[in-house]
C-alpha cells in the first residue's frame, strides 16, 4: 500500500511543476509564486521518492531478501 501511495505522490509532484511554470508564462502568477509551486512540486516528489525506498527495503526485509544498502562498486572494467 505504502509502494502506491508512494508512486501517486511522484506523478503528483512531476504534474505540479509544469502547471506552476505554465501559470507564470500567462502571467496569471508572480515569479516567485511559481516557483514556490515549482518547489513544492519537487517536495512532494521528493517525498513519495523516499516513501518508495523505504517500502521496498521494509517489503525485502520481510520477505527475508538480502537488502544491500551500500552500492557495491560495478564490475566490469577495471579502474586505471
Amino acid at each position: 500500500m505504502r509502494h502506491h501511495v508512494a508512486r501517486f505522490l511522484q506523478l503528483l509532484g512531476l504534474l505540479i511543476l509544469p502547471f506552476g511554470i505554465a501559470s507564470e508564462l500567462m502571467g496569471k502568477v508572480g515569479l516567485g509564486q511559481s516557483l514556490g509551486n515549482a518547489a513544492g512540486g519537487a517536495c512532494i516528489f521528493y517525498i513519495g521518492y523516499v516513501l518508495q525506498n523505504r517500502a521496498w527495503e521494509t517489503t525485502a526485509d520481510f520477505q527475508g531478501i538480502a537488502c544491500n544498502k551500500q552500492r557495491q562498486p560495478a564490475r566490469g572494467f577495471p579502474r586505471i
